[in-house]
């Protein structure tokens, strides 16, 4: 039968991934197996090379908002990130390089998810080596049409103009004999989308420095310090200073085994009360009727690169950055009396410094109590809880794009016929759960992972190469310790990954 399909179309071979996997979700250390097939139905075809790639990309788009009626002028800015080449497939490559008409060719691949990557990924200004190693973290997937997830759900929390997307791309070259110097063809290609959620370890609290006059006021708020009065006249009751700690690391599951598409994550908030009463006969300490809370997710982009953590105040000064702020639904808990206990008599040198963003409204509780006052404490574990969608991802930051979180917290206190409201606004890091993942690897599985990922190579030297260069540098350097000489021999008979080609 003579085939009816144009002259270009009859000589391109159809090409398709698949993944052995029945999951399209991993995370640092999965290995990714599959292969390519690639079918020339309708005629012979020849080739030069095959190239298999596991890609990490992200893409950003800022709107300039230019000053001319009518004229609109977008920045666009793009990174590679990961890039490793599966090699060995000349091997399997047919004779002549020519695909035979209706004839079926396999091309296995295997990648391993690296935990970091190369230092050559960034390569601009940072104001500090702590940035750095955040850049050279793994990010996740970040788009707002989940097309890799479940059922395609659409990530509100997400802008359009942002995505960090990773992939298996195969692409079938033929190089120009006439022309050589433009470079080789494209016959076909293919992109396999995938999604990558990290699973890291716990993450540090966020570095909140103290505010320096003159400077751009923080993101956070972790103490607030409200007046009590009552009465027409505005008789003072006292003083009431409210002060949280950070939250600890809420860490979520991995989406392979979460069932709905919402879920509620409760985060223990420690809430610290300091009461100065003015008037110790007939004043009382005030109490807690009613706690706020929603989660403010913030997403950072620019098209330029971040050069530091960044924060709101950021796109005011350059127009190549923005912020996108969702909010959650906002969730109540009404806590039970609250038991004042009265407060120590602190020296000078025992008392605490002045937390760091401090919202204060009211005159403030440190100045000297007159002496007819009296001091009470008391302290609230709150139970915060918070509904978090199956599409929210782990706090990361990346060169173009940036992802944190915020949990807003309103706490009502009332005495007397007085209510104030203090408000505060507490750095909340997400993270993926590793513990269920990583349960079954020992301890020496778990440091070969560490040594031998990413087991790609740069400029001719293979990933075994360089864990053997390692296993050299360690043994050299704690040749005394007995148990590490154990676990450095141990890891010389694990399997190392592939050597893969790495290049930016």
């Amino acid at each position: 039968m003579r085939s009816i399909l144009p002259p270009a179309m009859a000589r391109k071979p159809k090409i398709e991934v698949h993944l052995e996997s029945n999951s399209n979700e991993f995370t640092i250390g999965d290995r990714i197996h599959g292969k390519v097939v690639i079918e020339s139905s309708y005629a012979e075809t020849h080739f030069d090379t095959i190239e298999i790639k596991l890609m990490g990309q992200s893409k950003t788009f800022v709107d300039l908002m230019s000053a001319l009626p009518g004229h609109q002028e977008i920045s666009k800015s793009s990174q590679t990130f990961l890039t490793l080449r599966q090699p060995g497939l000349e091997a399997r490559y047919p004779l002549d390089r020519t695909f035979q008409r209706e004839t079926t060719y396999d091309f296995p691949f295997e990648f391993v998810v690296p935990k970091r990557l190369v230092d050559g990924s960034c390569g601009h200004q940072i104001a500090s080596p702590a940035v750095r190693e955040a850049h050279l973290a793994l990010p996740p997937s970040f788009s707002r049409h989940d097309s890799v997830g479940k059922g395609g759900e659409v990530d509100a929390t997400v802008p359009e103009t942002t995505i960090i997307n990773y992939g298996i791309s195969a692409t079938i070259f033929k190089s120009k004999k006439l022309n050589a110097s433009k470079g080789p063809t494209t016959l076909a290609t293919v992109w396999r989308e995938i999604l990558v959620v990290p699973c890291t370890d716990t993450a540090l609290p966020t570095d909140i420095n103290k505010t320096t006059r003159g400077a751009a006021p923080s993101d956070h708020c972790l103490r607030a310090v409200k007046k009590m009065s009552k009465g027409i006249i505005r008789s003072s009751l006292g003083t009431v200073t409210v002060e949280a700690t950070q939250p600890k690391c809420l860490k979520l599951k991995r989406r392979e085994d979460e069932g709905a598409t919402h879920r509620f994550c409760t985060v223990p908030v420690n809430v610290m009360l300091h009461f100065d009463n003015k008037n110790r006969s007939t004043a009382e300490a005030p109490q807690v009727s009613k706690i706020t809370s929603r989660l403010e997710v913030n997403t950072f982009y620019t098209s330029s690169n971040h050069q530091d953590l960044p924060q709101k105040n950021d796109s005011v000064c350059d127009r190549n950055r923005r912020v996108y702020t969702k909010h959650l639904p906002s969730t109540s808990f009404n806590p039970e009396k609250v038991v004042w206990q009265t407060a120590k008599t602190q020296s000078k040198d025992d008392l605490s410094p002045e937390p760091a963003h401090m919202e204060i409204k009211e005159p403030t509780a440190d100045t000297p109590s007159p002496p007819n006052s009296s001091s009470q404490t008391a302290d609230l574990l709150v139970p915060v809880s918070i509904p978090v969608p199956t599409t929210l991802v782990p706090t990361f930051h990346s060169c173009l794009i940036s992802r944190t979180y915020i949990l807003e917290t309103s706490i009502k206190l009332t005495s007397q016929g007085c209510t104030r409201t203090a408000n505060l606004r507490l750095p909340l890091q997400i993270s993926a759960d590793m513990d269920d993942h990583f349960a079954d690897l020992s301890v020496e599985e778990e440091m070969a992972m560490d040594v031998l990922l990413p087991g790609y190579f740069d400029g001719g030297y293979s990933g075994l190469a360089d864990a053997n260069q390692a296993y050299e540098e360690l043994a050299a350097r704690d040749m005394e310790d007995e148990f590490l000489s154990q676990q450095i021999a141990s890891l010389a008979c694990a399997d190392s990954p592939p050597a893969y080609c790495i290049y930016l």
